[in-house]
């Protein structure tokens, strides 16, 4: 379980900087996913805050995984 949490810690802070970074590449990829669930408008409407929420999200997933261990 907290190999879990690790993983996705690492992953919500990597793509809390690529929004904050490179907004464009991220919406292309996101074109892949946008069969499933259509939310770009909201998230690029607000991409920082969203890359900050993304990012300290990561950022207290993987500090949990440090203290445990």
């Amino acid at each position: 379980m907290s190999l879990f949490i690790l993983i996705i810690g690492i992953i919500a802070f990597v793509v809390g900087v690529l929004i904050i970074i490179v907004p464009k590449w991220v919406l292309k990829v996101g074109e892949v996913f946008n069969r499933i669930l259509t939310i770009d408008d909201l998230i690029f409407s607000r991409r920082f805050f969203f890359g900050i929420l993304l990012i300290l999200a990561g950022l207290y997933l993987i500090y949990t995984f440090i203290r445990v261990f």
